[in-house]
């Protein structure tokens, strides 16, 4: 189930680094459909910091859809990918979650990593 943002903003040719600095710009100046449209582009590469940092939006609400499940899937995706930090956030979650909607972050973070594969997948092409 791919997010849904009502703008796209693209950021082609540019590094995950860059993006993620463009984001964090968006952000602070509280253009958050712009932050999280450039914070999902890299997070669907499987970037940890993106995938955490787009979970935070969508806990929060700011510039999508608010989302606790999708917030945890993209958590329990992000600590996979080696962030660390994201393993607080995820355990807060998941507490106020029921065992029903800790199955349903799992699969929504089943589908993301497949998608995150299939990107891999293309770049390495």
């Amino acid at each position: 189930m791919p997010l849904s943002l009502p703008f796209v903003y693209e950021a082609q040719g540019q590094s995950a680094e860059e993006i993620l600095q463009q984001a964090e710009k968006f952000y602070e100046k509280k253009d958050y459909i712009k932050a999280a449209s450039l914070l999902r582009q890299v997070a669907e590469q499987g970037d940890a910091l993106a995938l955490h940092n787009l979970a935070t939006m969508h806990e929060s609400g700011d510039g999508v859809k608010k989302d606790r499940l999708t917030a945890y899937a993209l958590l329990l995706l992000s600590i996979n990918e080696g962030n660390k930090p994201a393993r607080e956030s995820a355990t807060r979650i998941r507490e106020k979650l029921t065992a029903e909607q800790i199955t349903a972050g799992q699969k929504i973070a089943r589908e993301w990593q497949q998608r995150i594969e299939a990107n891999k997948q293309k770049r390495a092409n």
